[in-house]
């Protein structure tokens, strides 16, 4: 069964991501190795809502690096990481569109494969720690 959320308002993506309000936040996310750290916006004295999807989506849309690309061990990883990239250039519709996100490569969104529907945000742990969670 399938929930549907009403869209957050305006309002609601300017205020505090988490409470009480934090001037910087970190995420780790499960099929992948390094973190999401999220700060304020510019004029921003804490962490929005808003801010954390920024942060994760600046975070996901980051080309990959040469050493993160080969820190894959499992043939079976990279053969999903690789297809998860061709999957997402070659849905684009428009050829030259297409054409410049292939040239641009893998980046660090293939590696969630298709985890990629935002579920929450829970604490780990009692220090604090955060979890993002997709399906």
């Amino acid at each position: 069964m399938v929930t549907l959320h009403a869209p957050l308002s305006q309002r609601a993506m300017y205020e505090p991501a988490i409470e009480p309000p934090v001037t910087s936040l970190t995420l780790s996310v499960p099929y992948i190795s390094w973190p999401i750290t999220v700060r304020p916006s510019a004029n921003g004295a804490f962490v929005t809502v808003s801010d954390v999807f920024e942060g994760i989506y600046r975070t996901l849309r980051a080309q990959v690096t040469e050493a993160e690309y080969r820190s894959i061990r499992s043939p079976s990883d990279l053969k999903r990481v690789n297809g998860a990239y061709e999957h997402r250039y070659r849905r684009i519709q428009d050829s030259y569109a297409a054409h410049k996100e292939r040239q641009n490569g893998v980046r660090r969104v293939d590696f969630l494969v298709r985890h990629t529907r935002f579920r929450g945000i829970s604490f780990a742990d009692s220090r604090g720690g955060l979890v993002l969670h997709l399906s």
